[in-house]
């Protein structure tokens, strides 16, 4: 009876594999994303398709999942005779991170291909966007690459702007969550009329922790003084205090959410901007960089490098970027 059993479940073993091997999938690799359309989609090949490493999801007759090395191999085994369409994963591998010369460090989770892609693009460049959706986890890139500069001796401390509250998850959260145990931190999230942290004034110096502030946008201002017919701006204390603390050291300065900052006369985008002159690594993060128009670019670009657009004022950047006209000159 047994071996009766076992030639069934072999002759249903066999037919499933000619099955999957009948109908052969076309794989096309994007942006960390594995797309496997099937022509002719059986239930062997759906139910397998459940069964991929990581995350995936059915959409018709296409399989879409997270194109990393395990889920990769899974495809391989089960569709051997697959078509690869497109990959984009040789020309990622030609940008690879600059090899560790500091402390030893891995990220506490493993990255996902695109914000592999992301870190490895950013790493040691001085301005980057991270211009990714909402949930692809921003903060993550952000912190393993402030690891990896603080790690390689580059940086010694990290200003983080970001919307009131959220400031404070990236101190109570995000870093609790990815910041690397072997990698010292000092981090603090200053609280609008709280006291100051202990570390408030004492950065001087370099620094044997990472230190890492996080504000909100709503404390930044800058202030107007007309002297004659010219108009002179300055920070606020709290402004100047912050300006200091980039000054200090070696900084990476990021805009969380960084449309924040889209009205280059806001006092916010102001106060930023002038904060963040001295940083020698800045990085924005946004999943929606524009609202209303391409000028919403303008501040945000002018905040990481003018040269990057090659523009210095609102009025240039239109004229290079944008058509005018319509409703009021709109």
């Amino acid at each position: 009876m047994t071996s009766e059993i076992d030639a069934l479940f072999n002759s249903a073993q066999k037919a499933r594999n000619e099955t999957l091997s009948k109908n052969p999938p076309r794989l096309t690799i994007k942006n960390g994303v594995g797309f496997l359309l099937f022509d002719a989609l059986t239930l062997s090949s759906h139910e397998a398709g459940k069964k991929i490493p990581g995350r995936h999801r059915w959409k018709g007759s296409e399989l879409m999942f997270e194109a990393m090395d395990s889920a990769l191999d899974y495809v391989k085994r089960t569709w051997p005779n697959f078509v690869m369409v497109r990959s984009d994963l040789e020309q990622k591998k030609q940008h690879p991170v600059p090899p560790m010369k500091g402390i030893e460090w891995d990220p506490v989770y493993p990255m996902f291909q695109h914000q592999s892609d992301a870190f490895n693009a950013s790493a040691t460049l001085p301005a980057f966007a991270y211009f990714m959706d909402m949930g692809t986890g921003k903060s993550k890139v952000h912190i393993d690459n402030a690891a990896y500069l603080f790690a390689e001796g580059l940086i010694d401390r990290v200003l983080i702007v970001a919307p009131n509250n959220v400031h404070r998850q990236w101190v109570e959260e995000a870093l609790e969550d990815h910041w690397p145990k072997n990698l010292p931190l000092n981090a603090h999230a200053l609280m609008t009329g709280k006291k100051k942290p202990e570390i408030w004034g004492k950065w001087s110096g370099r620094q044997e922790s990472l230190l890492w502030l996080s504000v909100n946008y709503d404390v930044l201002e800058m202030f107007e003084e007309k002297v004659g017919t010219r108009s002179h701006w300055y920070l606020g204390e709290l402004g100047e205090e912050l300006e200091d603390f980039v000054k200090s050291g070696p900084t990476l300065m990021g805009l969380d959410e960084s449309h924040k900052i889209k009205n280059p006369f806001s006092q916010r985008s102001r106060a930023v901007t002038r904060i963040g002159q001295d940083a020698k690594y800045k990085r924005i993060m946004t999943g929606t960089p524009i609202a209303k128009g391409p000028e919403d670019y303008f501040s945000q670009f002018q905040f990481l490098d003018p040269k990057i657009i090659g523009c210095y004022s609102m009025s240039g950047f239109k004229n290079q970027f944008c058509q005018m006209g319509g409703f009021n000159n709109k």
